[in-house]
Order: structure tokens, then C-alpha cells, then sequence
């Protein structure tokens, strides 16, 4: 994979399209492992519709809202801490 840019259309009716910047995370976390960082943690949530209809997403019938796929998460979160021994003042 590699990184790239494009113009898309994020939201139907929308005046002009916007760049969307693809990044893999070989990429995204190389530049942090590459200045001593270390990843301690990584949650992958998905958010499932609202049993209750409450939810933006649960007020269209689109086939491509985040209701028609429960278990796509979304959101990655990341932790990362500096290794033992990194960020610490020379001398």
C-alpha cells in the first residue's frame, strides 16, 4: 500500500470536493516507532446502531450509513509512549 491523495465527494450536495489523504499504517506509525516511540495500546470501537432510532445514523435509509455495517469500526485509537531511555536530556 501506498500513500496517496484524492478529491472526493464527502456529503451528497456538497459545493466542492475535498482531498482525502490515505495513509497506511506502516506509514502513519513507522515515523513514531522511527523516533522511539512505542505502541502500548490500539482499541478499534464500533458504534452500533441505537436500539431506539436515536442516532443521526439511524434517520436515513442509506445503504452505505455506519448502520448497515455494525461491525466496521470506524474510529482506530492508538496509544504510543516513549521507549525506556527516549526523550531523556543528554548529559
Amino acid at each position: 500500500m501506498q500513500a496517496r491523495a484524492r478529491k472526493g465527494i464527502g456529503i451528497v450536495g456538497e459545493p466542492a470536493r475535498h482531498y482525502y489523504f490515505h495513509r497506511p499504517l506502516h506509514v502513519l506509525f513507522g515515523s513514531c516507532f522511527r523516533a522511539g516511540f512505542v505502541l502500548d495500546g490500539i482499541e478499534e470501537p464500533a458504534f452500533h446502531p441505537d436500539p431506539a432510532g436515536n442516532s443521526p445514523a439511524s434517520s436515513t435509509s442509506s445503504p452505505v450509513s455506519w448502520d448497515s455495517f455494525p461491525d466496521f469500526p470506524p474510529v482506530l485509537a492508538a496509544r504510543l509512549r516513549l521507549s525506556k531511555g527516549q526523550g531523556k536530556a543528554a548529559g
